[in-house]
């Protein structure tokens, strides 16, 4: 995450995708991602395969964030779990959701227009598309914190912690 006056904040992948071999190219993260702070926003960002595992993106009382940014690899033949998991992440933290998709083809898949998208914190997904093909959303942090004051979950949520010894 790349801020204006050039802070950069690192999100490393802590779940590497076992059908592309990326654990023999790449060493998994040890570190949960950081909440970054920015223009009153509380931001975490994961990387594609993490989205599958709701503990990795948990909200948790004591270090609540506001904003899900997901740069993904998933292909068109996932495009029903990876918008449903996105929609799920949202719910599940009452925070907004950004999958940020890429296009193109590879030998793992199609990767086509239209599967990246911005779901509100009901699961709701609420892009727009240009002409252009880019996509938008107006995201609404009173909105969001008033819609917390009135259906409080995330404060029922069990407290955990999370072993981050290296998978085998």
């Amino acid at each position: 995450f790349v801020e204006p006056m050039g802070d950069i904040t690192f999100s490393d992948k802590r779940h590497l995708f076992p059908l592309s071999s990326e654990n023999t190219v790449y060493t998994p993260g040890h570190a949960l991602p950081p909440t970054i702070r920015f223009r009153g926003w509380n931001i975490k960002i994961v990387v594609c395969y993490d989205l599958r595992f709701p503990v990795w993106t948990r909200n948790q009382p004591d270090n609540l964030y506001d904003l899900l940014i997901v740069p993904s690899n998933w292909p068109i033949s996932r495009v029903k779990p990876y918008k449903t998991l996105l929609s799920a992440r949202a719910i599940e933290n009452q925070i907004y959701t950004v999958g940020c998709n890429r296009t193109g083809v590879d030998k793992y898949g199609d990767y086509t227009t239209g599967m990246s998208s911005i779901f509100d914190n009901l699961g709701e997904d609420i892009k727009e598309t240009r002409r252009n093909g880019h996509i938008y959303a107006l995201l609404d942090l009173t909105n969001l914190k008033e819609g917390r004051e009135r259906f409080p979950a995330y404060r029922s949520s069990d407290h955990f912690s999370i072993d981050l010894t290296p998978a085998r």
